[in-house]
């Protein structure tokens, strides 16, 4: 396996993930959450988004070697925040989906994305079960990370949809480990950037997301926007 073939699997291929991401209007705005509902309300939300709720039970985390993949890998955890229709609740869902995308390629275990509802009303951990996630099993990155940096302040909003321009960017490290062995990666290979938008809906008290900002539209594969149920 080259090195090239293992950057655009890891950038493009997990990132795209199968089925799980085969996934101006008005200039109307998510309506802010009052002051006692959430403390991190703010006005301007653009920028690397950020998120800071693990589980870290599991024990000292340990980074991965060219010999063993990650150990005591934090666990990203559902936030009230994710379910309020705001713009603080939009980040914290955004937050906890990169959180959540980067625990997955680096243990193998998708299972955060139960919390996460896509296009057409599809639970994100069954996506990825349906999703060919195999190679991943003898596979590792050195330290992958995906984060989400908003372009905007707010979202805009069109009828019920929201929209909020943003940029993806998966990094891998310094290398990846195939099927026991480590394969240096290229410095123009670690990092990929996808600039996109975020959309989504919010339905019966939370966020369903209909495309995210990498090269795949959620909604070709869940089905029309327009038709989003819960």
């Amino acid at each position: 396996m080259t090195s090239s073939f293992i950057s655009r699997r890891a950038a493009l291929g997990v990132l795209g993930a199968g089925s799980a991401l085969a996934f101006v209007g008005c200039a109307a705005r998510v309506q802010p959450l009052s002051a006692d509902a959430s403390t991190s309300y703010r006005a301007d939300y653009s920028g690397e988004v950020t998120f800071n709720s693990y589980d870290t039970s599991a024990g000292e985390y340990v980074r991965a070697t060219r010999t063993q993949r990650a150990k005591n890998v934090p666990k990203p955890v559902k936030t009230a925040m994710m379910t309020e229709k705001s713009s603080a609740g939009l980040y914290s869902l955004f937050g906890f989906l990169g959180a959540a995308f980067t625990y997955g390629i680096m243990t193998n275990d998708f299972s955060p994305f139960k919390e996460i509802t896509f296009v057409g009303g599809i639970n994100g951990a069954e996506a990825f079960e349906e999703s060919s996630v195999k190679e991943l099993e003898n596979m590792w990155f050195e330290d992958p990370k995906m984060t989400f940096t908003l372009k905007d302040p707010t979202p805009t909003q069109n009828g019920d949809v929201y929209t909020w321009a943003a940029t993806t960017t998966f990094s891998t490290g310094n290398f990846v480990v195939y099927e026991g062995t480590a394969v240096d990666i290229p410095s123009e290979a670690k990092k990929d950037v996808h600039d996109g938008e975020f959309k989504a809906r919010y339905n019966n008290g939370r966020w369903l997301l209909i495309d995210i900002p990498t090269n795949t539209d959620l909604s070709s594969s869940f089905g029309s926007a327009g038709n989003l149920s819960a």
